[in-house]
């Protein structure tokens, strides 16, 4: 078994967790099922009262309507974030956050996964999927839920992924040149998923060099980090709820309801214990009546009984597709964002959207009717799904290890930056950009720095991120430079690794001292953090 790879989508709502193996020289990549003989594992993880304890996937589903307030879902939205929550769990409370709930996801899913191939060690590296938005912390944060697992591990893009697997179907069944019949290509992949959207645009190409083999080369992504099937979950249980209160105005339950639904959408907190598990199996609802609305033009929606009240309603797919109206908004200035990112890393070349010459979905919410016509309409080309829009991604970060590890060879995987990073001033904005968004990596990056005039002697030196498409910039590191005055130079280098983490050095030219050297690890755990939570989960 020494030539299977793992790659796992660790989604949103889902997690998945694909094997490439060889059998005479050719890749075979399925996804694997879990104890339950289902391929999609829910990432939900509910916490046994009284202990440590934890169940993962559709048991843990089950108990999000029983007690959710040990019950954890769409997780993978904080990462990155620091949130900690606690909860009781036997002598002492337990202090948990996203990353240490991903790291059970990531043990439940390997742990199957291993009892399925019979194997006699456990799984211990990997290729963990992220969203092409995703910052350095939020990748740090992702890194660490894989090492408390047990794993080591290593991160691709997941719009990368979905053309790695559809590029890689397409050349075993002898269609590659078929299909992409120029020597160059344009593809845009449109990932919208359960909790958040991507979109990346790559060009695929054919030269001598490459010996017939593809080159992949990423020229532009955007996305939005709280956008997917779960808002629009949210917003089909509100509509409900409303029409229900327009039916019974004098209902005084369900306008309780509706109030405890609202502070959910608000705050992601319920106050009145008492109506945690109406709400859960009001979110619950929605999600299925969700899925019945893309083969069905309407649907009966019942409230779940609350105080002995009982209601029930229909809901059309016109009226469900006008109330996400502002989320298909914001997919739109996605869009927009990244056509303009396009244009520039192009160099004008790209300018329209009816240039693309392929688009791939991926992402179960790619199946509402509105997103595929919204696609449609802009691409002005009918949209593939490849084979299996909910597999593509974890199938493609096997194939990332296979092509890590020498198992398959492609022409060529360049990646870029999803965003800018350089020097902040004291109004922390950005005024040296040392790696411009749309970068290529690995690589590095080097600049020289002026020391600019200040009244503060001990004003830092700070290095941010840019998030792309906006304006918006934070800070991830600062230091202090001690004996430089304005006009004094720096020699400083940031470096973007395999997985796109940075690493960030600056020297003094004159005597050679390295000021500052370390890994830019945002909010990332400690090392004795890690490793006790690491216990915990079982693994030391």
């Amino acid at each position: 078994m020494s030539d299977q790879i793992f790659g796992i989508d660790l989604g949103t709502t889902n997690t998945a967790l694909s094997y490439l193996y060889m059998i005479d020289k050719r890749a075979s990549v399925r996804l694997l099922k879990n104890r339950d003989g289902k391929e999609l594992t829910p990432s939900v993880v509910y916490f046994q009262p009284n202990s440590d304890d934890s169940i993962v996937g559709t048991t843990a589903l089950d108990k999000y309507i029983e007690d959710p307030d040990r019950t954890f879902r769409w997780v993978k939205r904080e990462m990155g974030n620091s949130p900690d929550w606690t909860i009781s769990a036997g002598t002492e409370p337990l202090k948990i956050n996203p990353e240490t709930i991903s790291a059970r996801i990531l043990k439940f899913v390997c742990e199957d996964a291993e009892k399925n191939l019979e194997l006699e060690a456990p799984i211990s590296n990997v290729v963990i999927t992220v969203p092409a938005y995703f910052g350095d912390a939020q990748k740090r944060a992702t890194l660490d839920a894989a090492e408390i697992a047990g794993l080591k591990a290593s991160l691709i893009e997941e719009p990368t992924a979905a053309i790695l697997d559809y590029i890689l179907n397409l050349r075993q069944e002898g269609r590659l040149r078929n299909v992409f019949n120029e020597d160059r290509s344009t593809v845009a992949v449109f990932d919208l998923g359960g909790g958040t959207f991507d979109l990346s645009v790559c060009e695929v190409i054919f030269n001598k060099r490459s010996n017939g083999l593809p080159e992949i080369l990423v020229i532009a992504k955007d996305g939005d980090p709280r956008l997917g099937g779960f808002d629009f979950d949210l917003t089909l249980a509100k509509v409900a709820l409303k029409k229900a209160i327009r039916q019974s105005p004098t209902n005084e339950n369900l306008k309780v309801l509706d109030d405890s639904f609202e502070e959910l959408r608000n705050e992601s907190r319920i106050t009145d214990r008492g109506l945690r598990d109406v709400v859960a199996e009001l979110v619950h609802t929605a999600e299925q009546c969700k899925e019945l609305l893309s083969h069905h033009e309407s649907i009966d929606f019942r409230i779940p009984r609350f105080r002995n009240v009982v209601a029930s309603v229909q809901i059309s797919r016109k009226e469900f597709e006008d109330s996400i109206d502002e989320y298909i908004e914001r997919i739109k200035e996605v869009i927009s964002r990244t056509i303009t990112q396009a244009r520039s890393t192009t160099g004008g070349e790209l300018d329209s959207w009816s240039k693309v010459d392929k688009v791939i979905l991926i992402g179960g919410s790619t199946r509402i009717p509105a997103i595929a016509r919204l696609v449609k309409s802009t691409f002005q080309v009918t949209p593939s799904r490849g084979a299996d829009v909910d597999a593509a991604v974890a199938k493609g970060a096997a194939i990332k290890g296979a092509l890590d590890s020498g198992h398959l060879v492609l022409g060529g995987l360049q990646m870029t930056t999803s965003h800018a990073y350089g020097v902040l001033n004291e109004s922390g904005h950005m005024t040296t950009i040392i790696v411009p968004e749309g970068s290529k990596y690995p690589h590095e990056y080097r600049h020289k720095y002026e020391v600019p005039f200040s009244l503060d002697v001990n004003l830092p030196l700070r290095i941010g991120q840019r998030y792309l498409g906006s304006t918006k910039q934070i800070a991830l590191k600062e230091f202090h430079h001690p004996f430089l005055y304005t006009g004094d130079q720096l020699d400083i280098s940031i470096t973007v690794d395999a997985n796109g983490m940075l690493h960030f050095k600056t020297v003094e030219p004159n005597s050679g001292e390295c000021l500052e050297e370390s890994i830019l690890e945002g909010i990332g755990m400690s090392q004795g953090d890690k490793d006790k939570q690491s216990r915990v989960v079982g693994h030391k």
